[in-house]
């Protein structure tokens, strides 16, 4: 019995495994220069495989009339110069003046100052109305339209304080009134008036010692022109408040009257006024 039981057989214990290596970490690639790209040279047109390009047909022209003019040369003969056409003529497209209110036209108009004509501003203009876009700069409103300055001074009164379309619209019927009475454009009218109307000459206070001393200085132009507008609103204004008299008639009135010199006009006699006190502190 013992010898039919076997042994039992001892199996070999298995090896423990060999730990796994770790896994290599993977190293970060270089990073290659781009190669530069090498520039081919463009294919004439008409190059295709084994063929010449074509010479255009103005070179071939330019060197016919070189060689024959060589040959002609060696001939003894003169080459022919042959005339270069001339470009036509543009025609001149002449643009038709834009008139006040559609009426006016300012291109005859002159101002026969040489001292005022350059802050007497005549650009064609249908409605005398800039916007507000010369507020900004302190003498930019010498570069403003003549007649809409007048405007904004009719603008600065108890009754038309910021209503720039009644001003608008009474410089509208003065102008037709000045034509009815002088047979002129009215814009002539106006300038020939801030002429007469504007002083020469004026005072300043000078101080010596505590003493205030009057003393005459000339008026520059543009100060002329401000006084000017500033005397032909005022005598408007007195012509017309509180009277039946139209604002639009005195306003013709005023200017006809400033144009011609009257030393019965507002304007006229505020600038003698003026002119008289300078002339005493001389």
């Amino acid at each position: 019995m013992a010898d039919d039981q076997q042994a039992p057989v001892e199996q070999p214990v298995a090896a423990a495994a060999a730990p796994a290596p770790a896994p290599k970490e993977k190293e970060p690639r270089k990073e290659q220069a781009p190669r530069p790209k090498r520039e081919r040279a463009p294919k004439a047109e008409g190059a295709k495989a084994g063929k010449e390009p074509k010479e255009p047909k103005e070179s071939r022209k330019e060197k016919e009339e070189a060689a024959r003019a060589i040959i002609q040369k060696a001939k003894g003969e003169e080459p022919e110069i042959q005339a270069v056409p001339q470009a036509p003529e543009k025609e001149k497209v002449e643009k038709e003046p834009r008139l006040l209110f559609n009426k006016w036209d300012l291109n005859e108009v002159e101002v026969a100052d040489p001292g005022l004509k350059r802050y007497i501003n005549l650009h064609s203009m249908i409605v005398p109305h800039s916007t507000g876009k010369f507020s900004k700069q302190q003498f930019a409103k010498g570069e403003m339209l003549i007649v809409e300055r007048l405007i904004n001074g009719l603008m600065q009164t108890e009754m038309n304080t910021g209503k720039k379309q009644r001003a608008i619209r009474i410089t509208k019927e003065a102008f037709e009134i000045v034509n009815r009475k002088t047979k002129k454009n009215p814009v002539q009218v106006l300038v020939d008036a801030i002429s007469q109307a504007g002083p020469r000459e004026e005072t300043v206070r000078l101080k010596y010692g505590g003493i205030n001393v009057p003393k005459s200085v000339d008026t520059a132009p543009l100060r002329r022109v401000n006084s000017a507008l500033k005397f032909i609103c005022d005598g408007v204004y007195s012509a017309s408040h509180k009277n039946k008299k139209n604002v639009s008639d005195a306003l013709a009135d005023e200017l006809v009257a400033a144009a011609r010199g009257d030393s019965k006009c507002y304007s006229v006699t505020k600038r003698e006024e003026r002119e008289r006190i300078a002339k005493a502190s001389r």
